[in-house]
């Protein structure tokens, strides 16, 4: 069978050992009026906050598509900018592969 992903970017960083990566980016509908901070708050936001820092909830379909597109890219990046926004923020976590998400597909 065959695997396809399609990350929004390429990108660059200087300032890390592996410095090729993938970027994707979301605006959620819902809450594009809201903070990212308070829209944490809400059970079906994508992202909660784990010690004052943005955090992909692991279960959200948006980690599933991270994950996949790092393990399809595996050869050519190492990690993910998942960038997050609405009309009043943006936020971005790096995101790496998760060893136990690829053994569970």
């Amino acid at each position: 069978g065959w695997l396809g992903a399609s990350p929004d970017a390429w990108v660059y960083d200087p300032s890390v050992t592996d410095t090729k990566g993938i970027a994707e980016f979301k605006c959620p509908f819902r809450e594009a009026d809201s903070f990212i901070v308070n829209a944490c708050s809400s059970p079906d936001f994508c992202c909660e906050l784990v010690d004052g820092k943005l955090h992909l909830k692991e279960g959200h379909t948006y980690y599933h598509q991270v994950q996949l597109q790092l393990y399809v890219a595996s050869d050519l990046c190492k990690w993910c900018d998942f960038c997050i926004y609405t009309k009043k923020g943006v936020a971005v976590q790096q995101i790496y592969p998760d060893k136990e998400w690829i053994q569970k597909i």
